[in-house]
């Protein structure tokens, strides 16, 4: 038998791996040589259109998804403050009776300076320490409840009740991206239309030592609204801001959270 160079058989000779094996070992099978073969007849890539369409669907699907978070942060920013005020609520009650004294609960939207356009919101807890004022308070609701007074706002002002001795407790600051306001307890129902207005940017009202609650201009609750400072478009096109209504009972002391949506006429 010939032998080549390698010292195998010549008829091994077609498997030899070289720069030319892969073509006769090919051939030697019966095959077609790689360089017979037919280049496929269009081509891999994507035109400008098709470019085109697939942008035009993805900005699409970002302005969904961008539209859908934004109003979910926003929804959220809103349970999230009135879970916050019903906390600040419950400390101010549970501090009252515990110690047997008047808490003030103060709440409003402000502008962080004055010659700022930033708003800001957060409460503050002011607890009565001083036995002659908690008298005096005292005395003044009793003549209140006896005079069957519609608030507290009746025999005394805001201001008589700020002079006197209270501890303040640390502001709690909330979030940048909703406003406090009050409504009377007989406004509630104007909370859905377009032109609401709060009836102030603020409140205050007091608990009792025994967990009730004294407000200025309300007989038996208070009702604190939470707005979303971005207005959302309705379906009547008129754009408007989400709202919720941390209702405080005023004879228990007790707050719920209510979606002002479900808020109507004379609820």
């Amino acid at each position: 038998m010939k032998m080549n160079r390698t010292g195998l058989p010549n008829r091994f000779e077609s498997i030899r791996i070289d720069p030319g094996g892969i073509r006769r070992h090919a051939t030697a099978l019966g095959g077609t040589p790689p360089s017979t073969l037919h280049p496929p007849p269009f081509s891999l890539g994507f035109t400008i259109f098709e470019l085109l369409a697939v942008l035009t669907i993805i900005s699409i699907a970002l302005t969904v998804i961008l539209g859908s978070y934004t109003s979910w942060a926003v929804i959220q920013a809103l349970d999230g403050t009135a879970r916050t005020l019903e906390a600040g609520l419950l400390k101010a009650r549970a501090t009252a009776k515990a110690q047997s004294t008047y808490v003030k609960f103060f709440y409003e939207t402000a502008q962080l300076s004055p010659d700022s356009t930033k708003q800001g919101s957060g409460y503050q807890l002011f607890v009565c320490t001083n036995d002659t004022d908690r008298a005096i308070i005292t005395e003044m609701l009793e003549q209140c409840a006896s005079y069957d007074c519609l608030g507290a706002g009746d025999i005394m002002d805001e201001e008589s009740v700020f002079s006197k001795q209270f501890f303040p407790m640390p502001l709690q600051r909330l979030t940048g991206h909703v406003e406090l306001g009050y409504v009377k307890e007989t406004e509630t129902s104007a909370i859905n239309t377009s032109g609401f207005d709060p009836s102030s940017r603020g409140g205050l009202i007091i608990f009792c030592p025994d967990g009730s609650v004294w407000g200025w201009s309300d007989r038996s609750e208070h009702n604190i609204v939470i707005s979303s400072r971005k207005r959302f478009t309705r379906p009547n096109d008129t754009s408007r801001p989400l709202r919720r209504v941390l209702r405080v009972n005023l004879a228990t002391g007790m707050a719920t959270t209510i979606d002002a949506k479900y808020l109507q006429s004379g609820q």
